[in-house]
């Protein structure tokens, strides 16, 4: 049977999908106008001019530190971000379920974060929205039964697969554009050779730019293997955390712990830049656990995964599948950093839900009233 046969939305479920889009404009607003954008005219501008707008955030950024000027908006943004990882797989997944009025408010909520990171030059938040969603149309559409599938669900696999497809080379094409206006003139674009061919179809800075992009996925692994010639130092238990570590040194004060994170200690001993280039997952790991631990680590990490997968897919447990699809972001950065904890909001966000799905499963993780059987936002 298709899972989409057999969903249902209670209240509690259409509720944090509201409040999920209520907290992405919140963020995406507050930020805009942190960054100085005044209308959609800046966004666009913006858009035709990313190697400015990405370096323009850096001048934000040392004004911040400088002037410690802080958003309540966003600060209440960080503190609720579980709401940040809820509304793109779970809107997905109720998309037939959940009505006119709040298609449109999920939309506007996501292109408005969009819109934040297109401001500001930088594909990571677009990439991220990009990954839930495949991993929420994964889970909705990949069979559960063998068998063969009914022509109506063969013919929406078949939709999605192209959605899919298109969603991924657009935003090829939006990474390939921008680093090619970002390296456009440097003298890191000489290390960069355009292939002819693309050169002739789309031009020598698409084409460079394409090339930086394909740099990303191996230059991780470059890393890696320069920070495995450095010696273990533990990072207090937070190195591989850097936003939960900021909080350490703002609040307690004394070193961040990243500064003896393996990628900080490789870039003082190699040279590696630790902030620009990445090192794989694995050292950020490592700089609590060792890497004979990091790997232990991942084991886990797709244990985990993986019985997120089922309790999406067998149980149609939406916080299963809000899970998934942050494991799948966790995933899909391996090759570049340890991107769950990397910002505030997103390491807040993973640690809520992880929290409520632990304490779910302590409890039980069902409410039963009646003859009814009713699990944490779903009905059985």
């Amino acid at each position: 049977m298709d899972l989409g046969d057999a969903r249902e939305i209670t209240p509690l479920v259409r509720g944090v999908i509201v409040a999920s889009a209520l907290w992405f404009l919140l963020f995406s607003i507050a930020s805009l106008e942190e960054y100085g954008a005044r209308g959609l005219g800046d966004i666009v501008t913006a858009a035709m001019n990313p190697s400015a707008s990405y370096y323009a955030k850096f001048n934000i950024y040392i004004e911040q530190q400088t002037s410690g000027r802080t958003s309540r908006p966003i600060q209440l943004a960080v503190l609720t971000g579980a709401l940040y990882a809820v509304l793109v797989p779970v809107t997905i997944y109720y998309w037939r379920r959940i009505g006119v009025a709040t298609r449109v408010l999920t939309v506007t909520a996501a292109l408005s974060y969009v819109g934040y990171f297109v401001f500001i030059g930088t594909q990571k938040g677009i990439g991220d929205l990009l990954v839930m969603a495949i991993a929420a149309l994964a889970a909705s559409a990949i069979a559960l039964e063998k068998g063969r599938p009914s022509k109506a669900t063969t013919q929406t696999r078949r939709w999605l697969a192209v959605v899919v497809i298109v969603l991924s080379v657009g935003f090829v094409g939006y990474l390939a554009n921008n680093q090619g206006d970002r390296v456009e003139g440097t003298s890191v674009a000489g290390q960069f050779v355009p292939n002819p061919l693309m050169t002739s179809l789309f031009g020598e800075k698409f084409s460079r730019g394409l090339a930086v992009a394909m740099f990303y996925p191996t230059n991780g692994y470059i890393g890696l293997s320069k920070n495995l010639g450095v010696p273990f130092v533990s990072a207090g238990g937070l190195g591989g955390a850097p936003a939960l570590g900021s909080y350490k040194t703002q609040y307690l004060g004394g070193e961040n712990p990243s500064e003896r994170s393996y990628p900080k200690r490789t870039e003082a001993a190699t040279g590696w830049p630790a902030g620009q280039y990445w090192a794989t997952v694995y050292p950020w790991l490592a700089s609590d656990l060792t890497f004979p631990g990091a790997a232990l680590f991942m084991t886990i990490a797709g244990w985990f995964m993986a019985r997120m997968w089922l309790g999406a897919r067998i149980e149609r447990d939406p916080l299963s599948l809000v899970l998934f699809s942050q494991m799948a972001i966790f995933i899909a950065y391996v090759p570049a950093n340890n991107q769950l904890m990397s910002a505030r909001y997103t390491a807040i966000g993973f640690i809520t839900l992880l929290g409520i799905y632990v304490v779910r499963r302590l409890v039980g993780g069902k409410l039963h009233s009646g003859k009814s059987e009713i699990r944490l936002g779903q009905v059985h």
